[in-house]
C-alpha cells in the first residue's frame, strides 16, 4: 500500500530486502513467515528527507514512547526508517524514497527481522524488539 504508485525500482528493492531476509532466516533454521505473500508493506510520505548531518535519509516521525529522553528523542518524537505495525498479518511501514534503493532493501530486511523473530524465536524477539536499550540492525547475520 502506498500514497502513490511505487516506482519499479522501489518494488524491486522491497523484493530484494525480503529475499535477503528469508535467506538469512533459513540459515538460522527459521521456517515460519518466509514468503513474500506473508507481508504487507505500507509506504508513507517521509516526514524528513535528510538527517541531522544533511545526508539523504527519508524517515517517518513517530511518538518517542519508550525512546523518550534517549538520544533518539527529538522533542517527543523520533525519526525512523520503518516500524512494525502488526504481527498477524505481518505488516510494517517505511518512508517513501526518491533514490537509494539499497536503503529500502535494508529497511525491509531490518523491519522484517522483527517479524521473523516474532514468529520463529520469541525469546530473541523479546530481547531485540526495542532499540531504546541499545542494539540495532542487522539482528540476523
Amino acid at each position: 500500500m502506498a500514497r502513490t504508485r511505487p516506482r519499479p525500482e522501489v518494488m524491486r528493492a522491497i523484493d530484494d530486502g525480503f529475499t535477503q531476509l528469508f535467506a538469512i532466516a533459513r540459515r538460522h533454521g527459521y521456517r515460519a513467515r518466509l514468503d513474500h505473500s506473508n507481508y504487507t508493506v505500507f509506504i508513507a510520505r517521509a516526514d524528513r528527507n535528510k538527517d541531522s548531518s544533511g545526508a539523504y535519509s527519508p524517515d517517518i516521525a513517530l511518538s518517542a514512547a519508550q525512546y523518550a529522553g534517549s538520544v533518539y528523542d527529538q522533542g517527543g518524537f523520533v525519526y525512523a526508517a520503518g516500524m512494525v505495525l502488526a504481527f498477524q498479518p505481518c505488516a510494517f511501514i517505511i518512508a517513501e524514497h526518491e533514490r537509494d534503493w539499497q536503503r529500502i532493501s535494508n529497511v525491509v530486511r531490518y523491519e522484517g527481522e522483527h517479524l521473523v523473530l516474532y514468529h520463529n524465536d520469541r525469546a530473541r524477539y523479546q530481547a531485540t524488539a526495542d532499540h531504546s536499550q541499545g542494539g540495532g540492525h542487522p539482528i540476523l547475520q
